[in-house]
């Protein structure tokens, strides 16, 4: 930041291979500043893009207290709502070493919000190594997964005896080559290059300790030929990983550089060596480059902020065939194109989860049908409620409704639809049954009415008052008919015949009933004190009587119809699915 400063109070142009501050893209502050690493909001949002690809809804963000993750975190907090995700626990971390214990405390808040398995660690290696060996003696091995931006996390060698706890890592890293050309040529560096580096003996010298040329006096020790740059005092190699990031984008940085003042002196200059242009000059051919870079294999061109439109990588960090554990390639992001060439079938979760296993990072599962929602502080926390039978879901999800009357809810308690009328219908077997029974009952009243008006003269069917048999066979077949209204689907005419009819059917049969027991009570009791027959005990008398009988049945009929008249009313049970006419 503060080299910017400096070269933008002079109009020069810079390019950056490290400086990943998204305020370096405000053009108004820093018009000559460009890069070639991707800024932090880029990081940001393959982060984002990584946690929505994978569904998880809960996750805990470590961040080191700086600018770098100051700034990330106030990008990530406010872009998680966009994938509905919410941070379990937001810790910063002191750039300054720590002891174990203060760690130990941190991995304790991990654990306290155990649901969030996934930990986003915004910091640099240093934090990261502490929160991996806090994570070790807590003993929870293979239980949180990682997710390293691209500030740690670029090599496996930092996580040597640290495996079991590392397994599963999810690295986010600038793409490009491997650099093995750049490491090939490094490598094959030593003590008897000659160049137009001025300072390339005086950096082997630092670098071995000894000396070169005219500097190896008597007490020097002579630099061997045997000594090469990516072999450390002691003789292990040095993994060219550690620096993979960073060497791509100075080498990026210094041919587009490069470029760049090549086609302006072409174009400007013409022989002409000094005083043909001005350092600000380089600032429109540097927004127009647009190539491929041979060293890298990179596409190098800059957007209207002077950002590097480059790509990220993500590495797994998992056990190999070999034994040996490594970073592999499983996927890649850009801006323009989010989340692309995702290998999931090979991807290595903790705790197991490999190959088509997912890794579940969330607070609250979704609610199962027919229940609700009660939220809790947390956007993506709640608790699951059952709605009742009648009752519907509301409000997305968080209330329960009950349905109107004579409707029900739907099986997923969405909505509330018309519940269809349960009534008898000609088809159903109750019906059929019932039919067929007043068909019966109605031949045997018929029979009966025919086999009695035969025989009428008999002295048996005389002494059975004969015309009130008749008068109820009459009622028995009315009743039959009755029945076949009674099954009947609902009318209005089913139901005045059912509330009228039915009464009267019953009187028609019972009325005669009646009237002929109390005919016979009368004569007996009369024969105790006279021979004389009772009055009113002639046939005549007793069919008047029935009939006064069944006329005050109609009577009591037709003013209950007129004061309350029937009609279709529908009835349902609250704890059922069924509305019944």
């Amino acid at each position: 930041m503060l080299t910017a400063d400096l070269l933008n109070a002079y109009r020069i142009p810079m390019i950056s291979y490290s400086a990943t501050s998204d305020i370096l893209s405000d053009k108004s502050r820093y018009p000559y500043q460009f890069r070639t690493v991707l800024p932090d909001r880029f990081q940001v949002s393959a982060t984002i893009d990584f946690i929505r690809y994978h569904g998880w809804t809960y996750v805990s963000l470590l961040y080191v207290d700086d600018s770098y993750g100051a700034g990330a975190t106030r990008e990530l907090e406010n872009r998680s709502e966009e994938v509905g995700a919410c941070l379990a626990l937001s810790r910063a971390l002191p750039i300054a070493k720590q002891n174990g214990s203060y760690y130990d405390d941190v991995v304790t808040e991990l654990i306290a919000h155990s649901k969030a398995r996934v930990v986003i660690v915004w910091a640099y290696e240093q934090q990261a190594a502490s929160i991996f060996h806090a994570v070790k003696r807590a003993g929870l091995h293979n239980y949180f997964l990682f997710i390293a931006p691209d500030g740690w996390g670029v090599s496996s060698d930092e996580w040597i005896g640290l495996e079991d706890v590392a397994h599963g890592l999810f690295s986010i890293k600038s793409s490009g080559s491997d650099g093995s050309g750049f490491h090939d040529w490094l490598d094959a560096l030593n003590s008897t290059y000659r160049d137009d580096n001025p300072w390339f003996e005086q950096y082997w010298a630092i670098r071995f300790d000894c000396a070169i040329g005219m500097d190896a006096g008597v007490d020097a020790t002579p630099c061997s030929q045997e000594r090469h740059l990516l072999l450390a005092d002691a003789g292990d190699a040095v993994a060219p990983i550690h620096y993979q990031a960073l060497e791509t984008n100075i080498i990026d940085a210094t041919y587009a550089l490069a470029k760049t003042l090549h086609d302006v002196i072409e174009s400007e200059c013409r022989g002409v060596w000094r005083g043909c242009f001005n350092s600000s000059m380089l600032v429109k051919p540097l927004f127009d480059l647009d190539y491929e870079s041979p060293l890298t294999s990179r596409r190098i061109n800059f957007n209207e902020f002077g950002d590097f439109n480059g790509k990220y990588v993500f590495l797994n960090y998992h056990e190999n065939s070999d034994g040996d554990y490594a970073l592999n390639i499983a996927g890649e992001w850009s801006e323009t194109n989010g989340i692309s060439m995702m290998d999931t079938e090979h991807f290595h979760w903790p705790e197991g989860h490999d190959g088509d296993g997912h890794f579940e990072s969330v607070c609250s599962h979704q609610c199962p049908p027919r229940h609700y929602r009660v939220q809790a502080q947390q956007s993506c926390c709640w608790e699951c409620r059952a709605c009742r039978s009648n009752e519907y879901l509301a409000l997305n999800e968080t209330l329960c409704v009950t349905c109107p009357q004579f409707t029900w809810p739907n099986h997923l308690a969405t909505a509330c639809e018309a519940v269809e009328p349960e009534h008898l219908h000609w088809s159903d077997a109750t019906t059929i049954v019932i039919l067929v029974a007043a068909g019966l009952l109605a031949v045997s009243a018929v029979t009966m009415g025919v086999f009695f008006y035969i025989k009428r003269c008999t002295k048996l069917i005389k002494a059975c008052s004969r015309e009130l048999c008749f008068v109820m066979v009459t009622g028995v077949l009315l009743s039959s008919l009755i029945s076949v209204a009674l099954v009947a689907p609902p009318s209005e005419g089913s139901c005045y015949t059912n509330y009228f009819g039915f009464h009267v059917a019953f009187t028609v049969i019972y009325a005669p009933l009646l009237t002929r027991t109390n005919r016979i009570f009368r004569i007996f009791r009369a024969s105790k004190r006279s021979t004389q027959r009772p009055r009113f005990a002639s046939t005549l008398s007793q069919l008047v009587v029935t009939t006064i009988i069944v006329a005050v049945q109609v009577m009591i009929g037709l003013v209950l119809m007129f004061f309350y008249p029937p009609g279709m009313h529908m009835l349902m049970r609250v704890s059922g699915t069924y509305l019944h006419l």
